[in-house]
């Protein structure tokens, strides 16, 4: 999976990473929250792949905008990225859908773009702001189709 921006911190290495994700059409209506979880599903089911992802438990989620458009949040406990099993402890995920479908072969998808801070538990309340000041400054209403 190609990341559109992968920050790692270079003393904790607490990572935020955002992916534009094209979507199957069929896809392209289907709630935010459910989206979110069969993505999951899908990560978790794909341990041997290097953007696999475990879930122990969810501490919290709910609805979001960002930067004008429909988004779901969650935040996640036990999270254990790749196949090698990096412990990141915590996960903090939005997921958003722009009004702005995504070019594919001269033709618009769907899409959504995740927005992914991983980082251990005693270094993750520390990087929320961060994440939070990147959604911020993240406005999808000039969105356009290319």
């Amino acid at each position: 999976l190609e990341h559109d921006l992968h920050f790692e911190h270079r003393r904790d290495g607490a990572t935020m990473i955002v992916t534009t994700l094209p979507l199957d059409p069929s896809l392209g209506e289907r709630s935010l929250d459910v989206l979110l979880h069969e993505m999951l599903d899908a990560a978790s089911e794909a341990r041997a792949s290097a953007d696999s992802l475990q879930v122990i438990r969810t501490l919290y989620e709910g609805r979001a905008e960002v930067g004008g458009a429909s988004a779901y949040q969650a935040v996640f406990e036990g999270a254990a990225l790749g196949a090698e099993g990096r412990s990141s402890d915590r996960a903090f995920l939005v997921l958003v859908r722009p009004s702005a479908g995504y070019a594919i072969g001269g033709r618009s998808v769907p899409m959504v773009v995740l927005f992914w801070l991983f980082a251990r538990q005693e270094h993750f309340d520390a990087h929320v702001p961060e994440l939070r000041s990147l959604l911020e400054r993240t406005d999808f209403r000039e969105a356009v189709e290319r």
